[in-house]
């Protein structure tokens, strides 16, 4: 399957950064939560075409090794008592 309209996050990496420039409340957690969430399903589109090379796919099976377990911890953390 060949994707000619590549998905994108419609965020990217430099507006997250900007979002550190704010004061941490529970509306910009989310608005984070959200931005991670786009952004990974645009990595799934660009993963659902099987057009990554073996070294990438290496690559990618590292970053989402350390991406489960932040994702884990922010589980465990969210679910803790108020």
């Amino acid at each position: 399957m060949n994707n000619l309209n590549k998905s994108q996050s419609q965020e990217t990496v430099p507006t997250r950064a900007r979002i550190m420039d704010f004061p941490v409340d529970l509306p910009l957690i989310i608005r984070q939560i959200r931005l991670c969430r786009s952004t990974l399903g645009a990595i799934l589109d660009e993963l659902e075409c099987g057009e990554a090379s073996g070294d990438t796919i290496e690559k990618i099976a590292d970053c989402t090794t350390g991406v489960t377990a932040e994702i884990e911890s922010l589980w465990e953390t969210t679910k803790q008592p108020k």
